[in-house]
């Protein structure tokens, strides 16, 4: 999907469970960004970024004005008032395979491997995503303590393909802005997702067969 469409907030996906760190140069500039709506759950991302001081980690100093929708927040952004993200993004692909294994009647192993194509190329990439293409390696089971109830667990490790952040002039990317100066870094990226989880079903899984009438 190619975002052409400037949008009026920048946000910052946080991957749960995933380490990165990066480095990098930025000349500190004053951003403003208007959000349609902060209370909503889509704009979380953006409003956790700034309570927890990422913004200003990057050597940004982000004012969030929060207006009744999107339609206002556009107009603030038509208006000059209001920060342009462009994103760009291109189409994202996955691939997968995986297979699963009964072991008994209790035990059931799985696993499978992915490849990701990530929506951001380099010449694209930001500080806010520093996305990348990846590979998944996935490893589970379910054990059936009763006929109504199992536990799950599962556990992926990423292998995230190092990302470069090269925000200047020469480079094209259409984030560079002369008056907030360039933007060079790295960033090393991994991932690890645990998951583990207990069902219950209070249906009758296994009905009992009724006896034929006898005399």
């Amino acid at each position: 999907m190619r975002g052409k469409t400037a949008l009026a907030i920048a946000a910052l996906m946080i991957a749960a469970l995933g380490a990165g760190c990066g480095t990098g140069r930025s000349g500190g500039s004053h951003v403003r960004l208007a959000v349609g709506g902060q209370t909503q759950m889509v704009y979380l991302p953006t409003t956790l970024a700034q309570e927890l001081g990422f913004y200003r980690d990057e050597g940004l100093d982000v004012e969030l004005q929060d207006f009744q929708g999107g339609a206002k927040a556009l107009q603030a952004l038509v208006g000059g008032s209001a920060f342009r993200v462009p994103f760009e993004y291109e189409d994202g692909w996955f691939f997968s395979a995986g297979a699963e294994y009964r072991w008994n009647e209790r035990l059931t192993l799985r696993g499978g491997v992915g490849y990701e194509i990530s929506p951001i190329t380099d010449q694209v990439r930001t500080p806010r995503l520093p996305d990348n293409d990846r590979f998944w390696a996935s490893m589970g089971l379910s054990w059936k303590v009763a006929p109504f109830m199992r536990f799950d667990l599962a556990y992926t490790h990423l292998w995230i393909k190092d990302p470069n952040v090269n925000i200047t002039a020469a480079s094209g990317n259409p984030s560079f802005s002369a008056s907030s100066g360039p933007y060079v870094g790295t960033v090393s990226a991994h991932s690890d997702l645990f998951s583990a989880s207990a069902v219950i079903r209070f249906d009758d899984l296994e009905p009992s067969v009724k006896k034929p009438f006898m005399k």
